[in-house]
């Protein structure tokens, strides 16, 4: 019989010949086949017969595929190494164990990838014990659903429920969140996101694979396929992970997105392992095309264990991010991580990567917390987040290294589009009652719509002590992506004591106001409106003419979202206005990175016509004192035209924003690293396609003292 061992930190097979009944167990089952075959062929095997119920089966065949296609009986074990791989086809095949080893070099993994219409696959496993060692893996990697093709044929389109749009420059694909855009993605428009494109499957209990990437324009430019599923029941007993299990989306090439990731399954008892991975991470778009492509969203992971038993956290890092962020793509969103309770959540997080999402916990109150080359977001839009003293967010590695999410998930009633596109349902709140340190790691901030008589922002970071922005680091303030023409409709709010930013960091609210649209005109109140013009906020858009838009909000206290241009067709998505960046120090702001709110040039496919490029937004600045560094950039740019193949109607410039910094004391660095320029143009006469500027202001606050008067 085979015994499971403890040896070098993983568990291995011995053989062990008993006669405690006076007669010895029957010889294990080993493969006697070629290179490839069949599990269920009789001569491939010892002892001419496929394994029966009870049988211990050994592959351990170097460079060995034996492909399982119909579910095994219930084995007493089984174990495969030494570069052997077993291939699952079929959805129900299932193979049943009290224990199974998938050892050092050895495989599993399931056939793929596959189509709407044809039969898929996964890998499904039964087993009181499972044990992945190191070098070991349970691999489905874009085994999932196919990405879209070059030929003009039924597959030229990309398959599963969240497949990437677009059939030039292809969109990621959706699962747990949603795939990065492209120039033909619709998500972008409120109340016009298609059936496609959207999150699908329950974060509880992860079962579709990922879906795959759209393609790119020419033959040979795929989608990346989707990742594919793996079930695990282990309800009685250990699943020890030392080694991997992936799920990964595939990377799309040429201008095809990446496919999402897709599915883990795991139940157990409880669940241990060391320096262990379980991923279903989106695929990246090929990245030589200037990343024309979107990347793929993050899958699905489930790992359900006994709260009664479980009591240690393992060393496994649970991983569900997108794929990279692609040139002017827009954000691919991570997947979901599910568990039972929080017991893997601490105030330092070093290895959950993706949206965390736990019965219950809808509020959190840490004394301090540490986000370490990790991805977080938590649950819910209503999600409290309230630190008692530091908040330090940091990352080295990976896509995307240490990032914290606020807010930014859920569907609005009635609306077709996720409100993680740059929304929240409701005010979403982050407290430090210390510092807030950003050193090499990101900040993300959704903004909720403004409500009636309400607050006059749509988010709040509220910090007590400084905020320190240092080594690379970013925040990326979201407005919210309306439909109406409201002036402010809804952006975050930043308040601290001291702001630091260096000279490599800073806040990026470039596109992230009013969303761009396609085949009409853009969104915002100074949305281009004709003639594929660029919208306009504090200076007006252009075309062969201004945008008939007047400017909007006021020159001292900015506060709106910029707004987006026009667009002719459904081969291009009009350029977003630039977001909000709002500031209110207490002490002081000292500046020698960035302070951004561009707008955003069209997406577009080169063939696809004129557009008009989004409007700058706002920067809005409140602090004792200001000091800008000589690295120092303040800009609220618009953006510029998409250039046509007929330079007679390419489109036109966004207007520029508005940037206005009050203080009682300034020292600021010349006005040329200051900027609310015009989109250009790009037509015959860019003259006339260029937008006016914005504005600058820089108010004076009066000094504490005491007025005397004298008569």
């Amino acid at each position: 019989m085979y015994i499971a061992t403890r040896q070098g930190g993983w568990a291995v097979v011995a053989l062990t010949l008993v006669l405690a009944t006076g007669h010895a167990w029957a010889a294990p089952k080993t493969w006697v086949g070629g290179a490839t075959g069949t599990w269920a062929t009789d001569s491939n095997w010892s002892g001419a017969a496929a394994p029966a119920g009870g049988d211990d089966v050994v592959l351990t065949n170097a460079g060995v595929t034996v492909t399982l296609d119909t579910s095994t009986p219930y084995l007493g074990s089984f174990a495969i190494s030494n570069t052997a791989t077993l291939v699952f086809t079929n959805w129900s095949t299932l193979l049943s164990a009290t224990n199974v080893l998938v050892g050092a070099s050895g495989k599993i993994t399931a056939a793929g990838p596959f189509f709407d219409t044809t039969m898929s696959n996964r890998v499904n496993i039964a087993c009181q014990g499972l044990t992945v060692a190191m070098n070991g893996s349970i691999d489905v990697g874009a085994k999932g659903y196919a990405g879209g093709r070059f030929p003009n044929d039924d597959q030229r389109f990309a398959h599963g429920p969240g497949k990437g749009s677009g059939e030039y420059m292809g969109a990621g694909g959706s699962h747990g969140g949603v795939g990065g855009g492209s120039h033909s993605t619709a998500y972008t428009l409120l109340g016009k996101m298609p059936s496609y494109n959207r999150p699908y499957g329950e974060p509880d209990m992860p079962l579709a694979p990922g879906s795959g990437g759209g393609r790119g324009v020419n033959p040979g430019y795929l989608g990346g396929m989707g990742g594919g599923a793996v079930w695990i029941d282990a309800s009685n007993g250990t699943v020890t992970i030392n080694g991997t299990i992936s799920a990964n989306g595939g990377t799309g090439a040429g201008t095809g997105g990446g496919g999402s990731g897709g599915a883990v399954h795991i139940a157990c008892r409880t669940i241990a392992g060391t320096s262990g991975i379980v991923q279903a991470n989106g695929g990246s778009f090929a990245g030589n095309h200037l990343g024309y492509g979107g990347s793929g969203a993050g899958g699905r992971i489930a790992v359900k264990y006994d709260t009664a038993h479980q009591s240690l956290v393992p060393d496994i890092r649970f991983s569900v991010e997108p794929g990279p962020l692609s040139y002017y793509r827009g954000q691919p969103e991570p997947g979901t991580l599910w568990f039972p309770n929080t017991l893997f959540v601490a105030e330092t997080i070093t290895k959950l990567s993706g949206r965390l999402v736990i019965p219950g916990f809808n509020a959190w109150a840490p004394s301090s917390l540490t986000v370490s080359n990790c991805w977080v977001r938590f649950g819910t839009n209503t999600f409290e987040l309230s630190v008692a003293s530091d908040l330090k967010v940091q990352g080295t590695d990976g896509n995307y290294g240490g990032r914290l999410d606020v807010g930014g998930w859920g569907y609005g009633a009635g609306v077709a589009v996720p409100y993680h596109r740059g929304t929240c349902a409701t005010t979403a709140v982050l407290t430090v009652g210390g510092s807030l340190v950003l050193d090499g790691g990101d900040l993300a901030v959704y903004s909720g719509p403004l409500f009636s008589g309400g607050s006059d922002y749509g988010s709040l970071v509220q910090v007590d002590g400084d905020m320190i922005l240092t080594n690379g680091s970013w925040v990326y303030p979201w407005s919210v992506l309306g439909t109406d023409s409201g002036i402010h409709r809804g952006s975050p709010l930043f308040t601290m004591r001291n702001l630091q930013v260096a000279g490599n960091a800073g806040f990026d609210a470039d596109g992230k106001g009013f969303a761009g649209n396609k085949d009409t005109s853009g969104f915002g109140p100074g949305f281009g409106n004709w003639a594929h013009q660029g919208g306009t906020y504090g200076g007006r858009g252009a075309n062969t003419n201004f945008n008939t838009t007047v400017p909007y909000d006021t020159l001292e206290e900015p506060r709106g979202p910029g707004s987006s241009g026009y667009a002719p067709n459904g081969y291009v998505v009009s350029g977003n206005g630039g977001g909000t960046v709002r500031i209110e120090a207490t002490g002081n702001v000292t500046l020698d990175g960035t302070l951004s709110a561009r707008g955003s040039i069209p997406q577009a496919y080169a063939a696809g016509g004129p557009s008009g490029g989004g409007s700058g937004g706002a920067i809005y600045v409140s602090c004792r004192r200001f000091t800008a560094g000589a690295s120092a950039i303040v800009r609220a740019d618009g953006g510029n035209g998409f250039l046509y193949s007929n330079p007679d109607r390419s489109g036109g410039g966004g207007g520029g924003g508005r940037i206005a910094v009050w203080s009682k004391s300034l020292a600021r660095h010349p006005s040329n690293t200051v900027s609310v320029a015009g989109g250009v143009g790009t037509g015959v006469d860019p003259n006339t396609q260029t937008a006016e500027p914005g504005t600058i202001y820089w108010g004076q606050y009066p000094f504490d003292g005491t007025l005397i008067m004298l008569r």
